[in-house]
């Protein structure tokens, strides 16, 4: 006698009440089952689903820091050819000329200071500080205008003080890179 006849004997046997009991509690027990593996189905799907965003996020991150790199070695690159197209440049003849240039090369009221910085990957920055007195706001226009034509320098810092003859006094900073060693 094989399992299959036992258990169509053993059903033959019940009572019709104990027979519903017996399909009630199967279908209990399969209804019981099928909820189990539903949560378990949906409690897996929602894990996925958030470690997906969680993965499209750094993703995301991932390509933002791409783009920051990739911009940041475009700028490294155009400062290396800056500095590689004139290697002989300095900041403070290149000051001293550009006064004389704008002519207000007699309205430093002492010699610029030049000090240097070292930052990161090669590069130190050299940086001077000038006190202009008495320019006009036209002269000062036309300063930082030629300032800013030369791409190797940059302005850091401005400060200008109106005085009571309609004259500003300036305190410039400009500053640019230069290699600590040979460029690569």
């Amino acid at each position: 006698m094989n399992f299959s006849d036992r258990v169509v004997r053993f059903v033959r046997r019940l009572d019709e009440r104990e027979f519903y009991q017996l399909v009630g509690v199967a279908v209990g027990v399969i209804i019981i089952l099928m909820a189990f593996l539903m949560y378990r189905y949906y409690h897996a799907a929602t894990e996925a689903q958030r470690r997906m965003v969680n993965l499209n996020k750094n993703v995301i991150k991932t390509q933002k820091i791409l783009e920051d790199y990739n911009s940041v070695r475009a700028q490294k690159n155009k400062v290396d050819d800056l500095i590689e197209s004139d290697r002989t440049f300095r900041i403070q003849s290149f000051f001293r000329q550009t006064l004389q240039s704008t002519g207000i090369g007699a309205s430093m009221s002492k010699e610029p200071t030049i000090t240097r910085h070292d930052l990161v990957e090669g590069y130190l920055e050299r940086r001077l500080e000038a006190s202009l007195q008495g320019i006009s706001m036209q002269q000062l226009v036309t300063l930082l205008q030629k300032l800013e034509e030369n791409e190797r320098v940059y302005v850091r810092m401005l400060r200008i003080v109106s005085t009571p003859t309609h004259m500003l006094d300036v305190l410039l900073g400009i500053a640019t890179f230069e290699p600590t060693e040979s460029i690569a």
